[in-house]
């Protein structure tokens, strides 16, 4: 008996015949590849494989079925048997899939790396704004001293005005972009912040007459002219007490005469 034909018994002899999936004459039968010679009936989604007078159909990767009359493409996408990142988005494909990495990352869409926006420069803060990276995005916050969304606009907050400063009472507040400045008033000393008043008096910047008291006040001072003289205190001329009459009429045989700032009654000669 032949392998891959059939023997049918004939009066006084037979005959041999090649069966299906073989060819030759009965006697010598040889192997046909139907994958080779296209006369599979494989799924156009399938791969032939032949075998010893046959032939099985399989499915491509990516498809489902019988290998011969169906065979279904598989969304890997939605039966997450795909291998994209999670920071990925995956599209089904006939027979595969592809990913692809999100906004604010990069790569293949297998790997995925958050895209650090604010060394790259990418962000979109406003100039007075600092950018903060985050997975997969970043924020953008005024800076001190700004109010605002942190992108479109950063308002340079007046501190000055708010009454936000910390400039001490005897001190005046000029706003700045995103500060201020604290100056002690005149008459007052120190860093804006604390301010002491100067005791002009003590230190000798006044300008009172040299017959003058110096008084200080709170960031000033006064000056009023000593007894014995007359004016503003910055300006103080001698009072002549002598003009006023009788001055030394109490003490008989004397004259009155003018000192600065007083005057004395002498005896006549």
């Amino acid at each position: 008996h032949i392998p891959g034909a059939t023997c049918t018994n004939l009066p006084g002899t037979f005959s041999c015949a090649c069966i299906l999936g073989y060819t030759g004459d009965g006697v010598t039968c040889n192997d046909v590849d139907e994958c080779a010679s296209g006369s599979d009936n494989c799924h156009a989604n399938a791969t032939c494989s032949n075998s010893m007078g046959s032939f099985a159909c399989a499915c491509n990767a990516g498809y489902s079925g019988d290998g011969v009359t169906a065979c279904t493409d598989e969304d890997e996408c939605a039966l997450g048997t795909d291998t994209c990142d999670n920071n990925a988005t995956c599209t089904n494909l006939p027979g595969a899939f592809a990913c692809a990495c999100v906004t604010g990352f990069s790569g293949d869409g297998f790997s995925c790396v958050d895209i650090d926006e604010c060394v790259a420069g990418t962000d979109n803060c406003h100039t007075d704004a600092t950018c903060g990276n985050t997975i997969g995005s970043f924020t953008c916050t005024c800076n001190a001293g700004y109010t605002g969304d942190g992108v479109t606009t950063c308002v340079d907050d007046d501190e000055c005005a708010l009454g936000t400063h910390n400039c001490d009472a005897e001190a005046t507040c000029t706003n700045t972009p995103g500060a201020f400045d604290c100056d002690c008033n005149v008459g007052y000393s120190g860093d804006g912040v604390t301010c002491v008043d100067n005791d002009e008096c003590v230190l000798g910047t006044d300008n009172c007459s040299g017959n003058a008291t110096c008084t200080n006040l709170p960031g000033t001072f006064s000056c009023a002219c000593n007894l014995g003289f007359n004016g503003d205190g910055f300006n103080c001329t001698d009072i002549d007490e002598c003009l006023t009459p009788y001055r030394c009429d109490h003490l008989i045989g004397t004259t009155c005469y003018n000192t600065a700032g007083n005057y004395e009654c002498l005896c006549d000669p």
